[in-house]
């Protein structure tokens, strides 16, 4: 009975785009934050700090508090990731074990279809069109 109400469930496969964006976004904050703890300003960021005319500039509170920033947006995005890779694993765990794998290795490993499909031993196209197919039993 709970296998049935099990197969029932359906991969959403915008929060699995979602988690994966997720995961980019997170390797980019850390990359900013590491760059702000060896004292180099991130790449991402915009030349140039402007202060006010007749401000005396803050360079080192400044920093302090983009790195604050940065840790309270990591975090919050590794508790939204946590959260969506849960909600994701219960439905993944609905499919058979090579849809599963599938899935997991570019969504949730974040490998590229090339590298999934050396993985399971199949062609990127066949992968393809099996993506396809579960992506329209899903709708």
């Amino acid at each position: 009975m709970a296998a049935q109400a099990k197969l029932t469930q359906k991969v959403d496969f915008d929060k699995l785009k979602q988690y994966r964006q997720l995961c980019r976004e997170i390797a980019e904050l850390e990359a900013e934050k590491q760059a702000l703890a060896e004292g180099r300003v991130p790449s991402s960021w915009p030349v140039g700090v402007y202060v006010p005319k007749g401000q005396p500039g803050d360079p080192t509170g400044e920093l302090a508090a983009k790195m604050w920033q940065l840790a309270e947006l990591i975090a919050n995005k590794l508790n939204e990731l946590i959260t969506l890779r849960i909600d994701i694993e219960h439905t993944i765990d609905a499919y058979p074990p090579e849809d599963r794998r599938m899935l997991r290795l570019y969504y949730i490993d974040g490998l590229t279809w090339e590298n999934v499909a050396g993985e399971v031993g199949y062609s990127s196209r066949h992968l393809s069109r099996r993506l396809k197919r579960l992506q329209a039993a899903a709708e």
